[in-house]
């Protein structure tokens, strides 16, 4: 559970440099909870070609899904 919560956490950080970047208020009362309940993980990946981003992420889903 702790790996959960650090993305948790990264995402309200991601969530909140997004706003500052687009220049909007960022509501610090808005609680994650809601959010948490949802099953879904949204992951980026940023790299350079060729840096091996799909790989990672085939890895991570357990099977190629993403063409390398």
């Amino acid at each position: 559970m702790e790996a959960i919560e650090e993305l948790s956490q990264l995402s309200d950080s991601m969530r909140q440099a997004a706003a500052l970047l687009a220049d909007e208020d960022v509501d610090e009362n808005s609680s994650s909870s809601s959010r948490r309940s949802s099953t879904f993980l949204n992951v980026v990946a940023l790299g350079n070609v060729g840096a091996g981003k799909s790989a990672v992420l085939n890895s991570l889903i357990g099977h190629p899904v993403l063409v390398s």
